[in-house]
């Protein structure tokens, strides 16, 4: 059974909305047209490279010198969008205008809230398409572009699981989560051969 809600307390920090940006990233949750943008300037450009190659040899010049402005263009376009596929750029994440002030936290069968010194808001699960979770955060993952995340140290231990369990409840298979990992009965036992 999941609690009528759990409620928890942490500051925004750079650093970690960063991390949890890095996050989004490595569950491939960023923002995709930057990825087929930078994939389709890519193909521009090999298609240039394999237009000049396979012209006649007396074409070449003038083909080369047609599509130069084409291949400067796509090296600036690839270049500009591999700097912002960068992970340390967060993406889904922007900075807190009262960064030095707490976010208040509550999830509840009926949705997400957060409430800082500059506002509140209030997300019906519908707004939402899904959980990750990773070491040190949890994602909960918009319908459209971002997420919000959750540091995982600022949730009691206690209060991890009643989270998976509401979320899983919430999202069913989109809710990749961890389980509580299993006590080691032996954890530092070395074994010899006899």
């Amino acid at each position: 059974m999941n609690p009528p809600e759990i409620r928890f307390i942490f500051y925004w920090d750079y650093d970690v909305s960063i991390r949890a940006g890095r996050a989004l990233l490595a569950f491939r949750e960023g923002p995709r047209w930057l990825r087929a943008a930078w994939l389709a300037l890519a193909a521009a450009a090999v298609l240039s490279l394999v237009m000049i190659a396979i012209a006649p040899a007396e074409e070449r010049g003038t083909r080369a010198s047609n599509l130069l402005p084409l291949l400067f263009a796509t090296a600036c376009g690839l270049a500009f969008f591999r700097y912002a596929l960068l992970t340390d750029r967060a993406y889904a994440f922007r900075e807190m205008p009262d960064a030095d002030r707490p976010i208040t936290v509550t999830i509840t069968d009926e949705g997400y809230t957060t409430a800082s010194y500059s506002g509140s808001g209030t997300h019906p699960w519908t707004a939402f398409r899904g959980a990750r979770e990773t070491d040190e955060f949890i994602l909960i993952l918009f319908r459209g572009r971002g997420a919000y995340y959750i540091p995982k140290r600022a949730a009691p231990a206690d209060d991890l699981d009643p989270i998976r369990a509401l979320l899983r409840g919430q999202f069913g298979q989109e809710a990749r989560l961890m389980d509580a990992p299993a006590a080691d009965p032996h954890p530092s036992v070395a074994t010899e051969p006899a």
